[in-house]
């Protein structure tokens, strides 16, 4: 039986009421399920904070005002540490989840799972407006496809993320608000304060870390908003190598195949060994020349590849 009014929504806002009513308006039709709104705002415009805190009273949501240069990673460690429902979701303040995201979702976590992931899809907002079920029909060969490669990440072949860490970034790209996990998982597993981007990644692989498990719903339940002051605008290199550094630092990788990626990946993103300190750049070459032999079985890992450019293009067709 799925629990009544044991969900806390934990919620980071700045400066775009518009978008929070949205996103808090996506929440109403399943109440029922939710037992308390935490919402975070770095609001630096003073008329706009006053408008959130009427939108955050019109739906009864606990609201804290926090200076903007709080890094998101903090604000959702104090949410997780106040929360008291016994599961956990995550809504940044442009985006949207379907009406029967809590139900679904929660479905899953009532057999042993500790983390479940939702299908999606992304708009391009304002362009396409949210009228869910033209959405759908829109994005219908990019649902398909991420369903399938999903599959693949979720599931039990040599493709799967028990096996590979990398199946779980490739061939699946999870979004922040597309999951829901339970808060008893949470013992050993909070934002990294350091990362500005790619912390909701990292933040899902320790999960993979502790081997807590994991599952894909296939159902479309949440919607990505893109537009022009969407924060992702500003990633770069140097955050991919933040990322896939903070894994090798907390040994969140294994296996020798894993490890060799991972090593490459750190290379190729620190300039090829230019933004590393010496001793760094030295270990990293060592360890991929250790593995050179290993080399010719990377080739397990390319559909992760295929599949993620396949998937890329087809987002891009549909935000035209």
């Amino acid at each position: 039986m799925v629990p009544l009014k044991n969900v806390s929504v934990i919620l980071v806002s700045k400066d775009r009421p518009d978008y929070l009513h949205d996103a808090l308006e996506s929440l109403m039709p399943q109440s029922k399920f939710i037992r308390e709104i935490l919402i975070f705002d770095k609001s630096e415009d003073p008329a706009k904070a006053t408008r959130i805190r009427k939108i955050a009273e019109e739906h009864t949501a606990a609201l804290f005002f926090r200076s903007a240069e709080i890094n998101t990673s903090t604000l959702r460690n104090e949410g997780l540490a106040i929360a008291t429902g016994d599961y956990l979701c995550f809504l940044d303040d442009d985006d949207f989840l379907f009406p029967d995201y809590m139900e679904s979702q929660l479905t899953f976590l009532q057999n042993g799972t500790s983390l479940v992931f939702c299908n999606y899809i992304t708009i391009k907002h304002p362009r396409h407006p949210l009228q869910l079920d033209q959405v759908v029909n829109r994005y219908a060969d990019l649902i398909r496809a991420r369903t399938w490669t999903a599959s693949l990440g979720f599931g039990h072949s040599a493709l799967s993320i028990k096996r590979n860490a990398f199946a779980f970034i490739a061939s699946f790209i999870p979004i922040i608000h597309g999951a829901m996990f339970k808060k008893e998982a949470l013992e050993k597993i909070r934002f990294s304060d350091q990362m500005v981007f790619c912390e909701d990644l990292h933040f899902w692989i320790l999960f993979y870390k502790y081997n807590l498990p994991m599952a894909f719903n296939k159902s479309v339940l949440a919607i990505y908003r893109i537009h022009e002051n969407n924060w992702s605008s500003l990633f770069s290199a140097k955050h991919n190598l933040e990322f896939y550094t903070s894994l090798k630092n907390e040994e969140a990788v294994s296996g020798k195949i894993n490890q060799l990626i991972l090593h490459l990946k750190i290379f190729k993103f620190s300039r090829w060994g230019s933004l590393l300190s010496p001793s760094d750049r030295q270990s990293i070459k060592k360890s991929i020349l250790k593995s050179i032999y290993l080399f010719p079985l990377i080739i397990r890992v390319l559909p992760y590849y295929i599949i993620l450019k396949y998937q890329n293009y087809l987002s891009r067709k549909s935000l035209r």
